[in-house]
């Protein structure tokens, strides 16, 4: 017998908050699962939840507050969508409504406010995700498996350098994501990202962490005819030392003209490994090359997820990415024991402690302890 709703057996019954990302990645990667479906889905009163699920969920029942949805019987599990402000609490809401969360990265405005949900979650039995697709991207994805089978012997430095000059532009509306105070800017948003997914490549955790940010465009307008100070950072650089003692150094900027795009190079004992993703950001402009210890370059094969344009390669790329982390998460919720590993409550929590560490570091101007778990 299916759900009241009329959703069959064996389908995980799933909300939608937050119709920005939520709209243009969730709803689309949750729509191509067939043990899932899309009952509900909520805005903050914009109208934009009723558009987006005419298009994509138009069974779903339209909410104008996350929270209502969180706390509804109606679904199974909550797909958060929303900016870190308001992250926190709606999980707190759908943890106290005993539903599995995916919450969107950075997983809360900072590490007082989310210390304990990972745990709170466990204690009531739900099943935890955060929002590092990246990890599921099939070439950095690649990239692991590679690291991990030793094909370049033990890693001993990390480089990242991601530049772009999607920022660039003055006249770009400003938003929240040009505000420090909302937990805008590369360091928290772009770089949880880099952190994420430099544990995978270490296999080990941060112990200490120096970060320098920088604002090159300083005011934007806000829509109202004025202009707004803009207080998050749109460049940043981070040196980092892990427990095994692998070096990790990022340089992350969207004020780049000119960028080269998104480049993560391992160095290991006996070669290094590169990922490129250059201009015009799709799966097409993706590489993966392993260098051998004489520096003779091999080709890994790539699988292609489609024509993804965006400064960041935010399209059909990070909807496939999305779409992978969504299925592990959704088949574990369901009962699963053989589904991948994705990044759970407790791995945003590990994410955060590095983040922490490299605000108050580019706020003191000095390298700062990660505090251990």
């Amino acid at each position: 017998m299916g759900h009241l709703d009329g959703t069959a057996k064996g389908q995980l019954r799933i909300g939608v908050i937050g119709m920005g990302f939520g709209a243009g990645v969730h709803l689309p990667a949750l729509g191509t699962l067939a043990n899932v479906v899309v009952s509900g889905v909520a805005d903050a009163g914009s109208g934009r939840a009723r558009i987006a699920a005419a298009k994509y969920a138009p069974r779903a029942r339209v909410f104008d507050n996350g929270h209502a949805l969180a706390e509804w019987p109606g679904i199974d599990a909550v797909s958060i969508a929303v900016p870190p402000r308001q992250q926190a609490a709606i999980v707190r809401t759908a943890i106290d409504a005993g539903k599995h969360i995916l919450c969107e990265k950075p997983f809360g405005a900072g590490l007082d406010e989310i210390t304990g949900l990972a745990a709170d979650a466990m204690g009531k039995g739900l099943v935890t995700a955060i929002g590092y697709e990246f990890r599921y991207d099939t070439a950095i994805a690649a990239l692991c498996k590679a690291v991990r089978e030793g094909r370049i012997g033990p890693v001993r430095r990390i480089a990242v350098t991601w530049l772009t000059g999607g920022g660039l532009d003055p006249n770009r509306p400003w938003s929240w994501r040009h505000d420090a105070g909302a937990c805008g800017g590369v360091l928290l948003d772009w770089c949880s990202h880099v952190i994420d997914y430099a544990f995978l490549i270490a296999g080990a955790d941060v112990t200490e962490i120096s970060a320098r940010t920088s604002i090159t465009v300083l005011k934007r307008p806000d829509g109202r005819g004025g202009v707004a100070d803009v207080t998050a950072p749109d460049s940043c650089e981070i040196a980092c030392l892990f427990a095994n003692g692998v070096v990790g150094r990022y340089t992350v900027s969207n004020v780049q003209a000119a960028g080269i795009g998104h480049k993560i190079e391992v160095y290991g004992d006996s070669g290094r490994i590169v990922f490129h993703h250059a201009p015009p950001f799709t799966s097409r402009s993706k590489t993966l090359t392993l260098y051998d210890s004489n520096d003779e370059g091999l080709v890994v094969p790539i699988a292609e997820t489609g024509a993804a344009d965006g400064e960041d390669g935010n399209g059909d790329d990070r909807v496939a990415a999305f779409r992978e982390l969504a299925q592990d998460f959704s088949a574990v919720a369901q009962g699963s024991t053989t589904a991948g590993r994705f990044p759970d409550f407790a791995a945003g929590e590990r994410v955060w402690r590095v983040l922490e560490a490299a605000r108050n570091s580019a706020a003191q101007g000095s390298a700062m302890r990660v505090q251990a778990a």
